[in-house]
């Protein structure tokens, strides 16, 4: 038993002195303060993949995707108390991601600002691996990397507005049309940034706990209000069918503008609310075009 302990604390030590001296290299947009951003690079690996890893840290929340896929089944990275200002570092494993001997890796990252933070420096990246022929190789975060905005924005009170008809399926595949992005910014900030990093088995995020359905629904001229029993902290989740292209809908902090295809989706990306009564209003809406609403109730992994 003590063998096998002395392994794990050699082993945690050697994760966190490899975090300790990893050179951070980060970048950051020309985008205003409240936009939402896609960053992406596409690299060229020759030979098939063994094993990759990723390591990544961010001032904000973001949703990191390898090849089109997100690399964690959870909904919001990091999670931090509010009023602690600590940049995390999280580790992912992301070899089975790649699957061709002659591949691409196309990284891409949906970031979200975090008014908590005072400093320039959004995102900083680095996935490392071993090659099936044994050689080793890295890529990081660099002025290659392209950025635009996305389709959303958040305001300082955790408001969020997304445009559904501004959304591009191709902007984290290999495939995307590139004409309209920017080169980021490489920072040469090398004032001090307390981090910490996470492990994969330590990850601080949020996850769904459990999905509610409404006990009650109340509708009036166009105003819906849902009735979710209890009050959760979490999201709320509409399904529409029957919208207009550029209705809006509003909900609980959330802004939609609608794109107008069936079973269109409503929902936050980076922020939660604590709530049980949802209230629904906007242009063309009515309870029977809102095909199923729920409420994501979420916990937080490693909570103290």
């Amino acid at each position: 038993m003590r063998n096998i302990l002395t392994i794990i604390l050699l082993f945690i030590s050697v994760v966190y002195t490899k975090a300790s001296v990893w050179e951070l290299h980060w970048i950051n947009s020309a985008s205003d303060k409240n936009s939402q951003i896609w960053f992406r690079r596409t690299y060229l690996i020759p030979e098939k993949v063994k094993e990759a890893s990723v390591e990544i840290c961010s001032n904000a929340r973001f949703e990191l995707f390898i090849n089109g896929r997100n690399v964690s089944n959870d909904i919001l990275i990091p999670y931090r108390n509010y009023g602690n200002d600590t940049v995390l570092q999280m580790r992912y494993d992301v070899g089975r991601f790649f699957q061709n001997n002659n591949d691409t890796a196309t990284i891409a990252v949906w970031y979200s600002p975090d008014f908590r933070t005072k400093n320039n420096r959004q995102l900083s990246m680095q996935m490392f691996g071993t090659l099936r022929n044994g050689k080793k190789f890295e890529f990081h975060t660099d002025s290659t990397w392209l950025w635009r905005d996305a389709n959303a924005k958040i305001f300082a009170d955790q408001r969020e507005c997304i445009d559904g008809n501004d959304y591009i399926k191709e902007w984290k595949l290999n495939n995307c049309e590139i004409s309209r992005w920017h080169f980021s910014f490489s920072v040469a900030d090398k004032k001090s940034l307390t981090t910490v990093c996470y492990p994969l088995w330590n990850e601080y995020s949020f996850y769904v706990k459990k999905i509610h359905y409404p006990i009650s629904v109340k509708e009036s001229n166009d105003t819906i209000i849902y009735d979710f029993g209890a009050e959760y902290s979490g999201m709320v989740r509409l399904t529409m069918r029957g919208m207009h292209k550029g209705d809006i809908i509003n909900a609980d902090g959330l802004t939609y503008i609608c794109c107008g295809i069936d079973d269109e989706q409503a929902f936050r990306r980076f922020t939660i609310s604590k709530s049980r009564y949802i209230t629904v209003t906007g242009t063309n809406i009515t309870a029977g075009k809102i095909i199923k609403s729920e409420y994501l109730e979420v916990g937080i992994h490693c909570e103290k």
